[in-house]
């Protein structure tokens, strides 16, 4: 289990950190994600009980990095 909740606040410090970079909004990457504001806000806060892959992969492409990058796998 704390593997799994390690993993979600790495993605989510990840996230922030590389949106920050690209100069995008919360409200950017939820619209690019086709998602709500307060789904995406749980991803970079960690609180994501499931994740969703395909989000995650999403967000990669979005912010120029392999998935892996995002869950702090390279």
């Amino acid at each position: 289990m704390n593997e799994i909740v390690n993993t979600n606040v790495i993605l989510g410090n990840n996230l922030r950190k590389l949106r920050k970079q690209q100069g995008l909004t919360l409200k950017d990457m939820a619209q690019h994600l086709d998602i709500t504001f307060s789904v995406y806000q749980k991803y970079e806060a960690g609180n994501v009980k499931n994740v969703n892959i395909k989000i995650v992969e999403e967000c990669a492409k979005i912010l120029n990095v392999s998935p892996a990058e995002l869950v702090g796998w390279k």
